[in-house]
């Protein structure tokens, strides 16, 4: 399982969208890849068009975001001290 970064929803959604074809090979392969509901509200707020959010759905619905609490924040922080 791999957890998406906002960056990864711009540079795949957005713009010359460099790494949406990475991101689609991933998926096909079975690479279960999910967004913290945090990812989904950076994403959301920034100017998207139609067709970005569409695909965005698509992809990672807005439903199956991971919840991001203060149990999560703690977590992620401890890993990232980690590496």
């Amino acid at each position: 399982m791999t957890i998406g970064d906002t960056s990864i929803l711009i540079d795949c959604f957005t713009g010359p969208r460099r790494h949406a074809p990475a991101l689609y090979r991933a998926i096909e392969s079975g690479e279960v890849i999910l967004i913290p509901s945090l990812v989904l509200y950076e994403w959301l707020r920034g100017p998207r068009v139609p067709g970005e959010l569409k695909e965005q759905e698509a992809v990672f619905p807005s439903g199956r975001a991971i919840l991001f609490g203060p149990e999560e924040a703690a977590i992620s922080a401890r890993l990232y001290r980690s590496v």
